[in-house]
């Protein structure tokens, strides 16, 4: 049974998915893992099949059997304000991908500006 951890604390769940996924993307999943994690307000689990983060409310999860990209789906990311080049997609939906660690690092500030947002509303 999956459970969400205090705000701020690393789940010992997502902890083993990483290690036991077969997805080519998992060091990329790790490095935006990091990125959001660094807002102390932030918790984590699986959901999904995947690693997914929480405030007062599911944030944001990855799609966990994505090859091409890390791909972070914001399941409410329409409401979240602002223009952020991040996100991609129609309806209520927002997807965030990432390629590789180059496009993690490049896309840091924005998704943490993201994350806070998200704070902000929730």
């Amino acid at each position: 049974m999956q459970t969400w951890q205090p705000v701020g604390v690393r789940s010992r769940d997502v902890e083993r998915w990483l290690e036991t996924t077969t997805n080519p993307k998992k060091h990329v999943i790790a490095a935006v893992r990091e990125v959001i994690l660094s807002d102390d307000r932030i918790s984590e689990g699986v959901k999904y099949r995947a690693p997914a983060f929480l405030y007062f409310g599911i944030m944001a999860y990855f799609h966990w059997s994505a090859k091409e990209y890390a791909s972070l789906i914001f399941p409410l990311g329409s409401r979240i304000p602002g223009r952020f080049d991040l996100l991609h997609g129609d309806g209520l939906q927002r997807v965030a991908r990432f390629a590789d660690l180059a496009a993690v690092e490049a896309g840091r500030d924005e998704l943490l500006d993201l994350v806070d947002e998200w704070c902000t509303i929730a």
